[in-house]
């Protein structure tokens, strides 16, 4: 959203999409999941889940889009966007979006350290006899 830089190096989301999303979702899983939400008293749309798995094939409808990994963005443009594909599963971004948030930090990393390889090539440049070699 901006802070310190003025750009953002964008790195992460298909390690975090591989690794969470790479398989369906099955019946074990939401029993599973439904026990964890019972557990702390929170709300769970288990009937919906169970149509994605008896109707979709535990296939999640949803189009994460996103700039390229290492695309270097100014502040303040949307990275990725996620979206439903299935009008009766509206709701299952808002499941996700917190899994995506996990791009933070690699994103945070990947930021920190093109900017500081930039300050140091630049310094290299003004100091060395063979930026380029070094």
């Amino acid at each position: 959203r901006g802070g310190l830089h003025d750009r953002t190096v964008f790195f992460g989301l298909q390690a975090i999409l591989k690794d969470a999303l790479a398989r369906p979702v099955t019946h074990a899983d939401i029993d599973d999941a439904a026990a964890v939400f019972a557990a702390h008293g929170e709300p769970f749309n288990e009937a919906g889940w169970r149509d994605i798995v008896d109707r979709l094939g535990g296939h999640l409808p949803v189009r994460v889009r996103a700039v390229p990994e290492g695309s270097v963005v100014p502040t303040h443009q949307a990275l990725m966007t996620i979206e439903s594909t299935d009008p009766a599963a509206f709701w299952v971004p808002s499941y996700l979006e917190t899994l995506l948030l996990r791009v933070w930090y690699p994103v945070t990393v990947a930021t920190i350290s093109w900017h500081a390889r930039q300050t140091i090539a630049a310094f290299l440049q003004q100091t060395s006899d063979d930026p380029q070699g070094q």
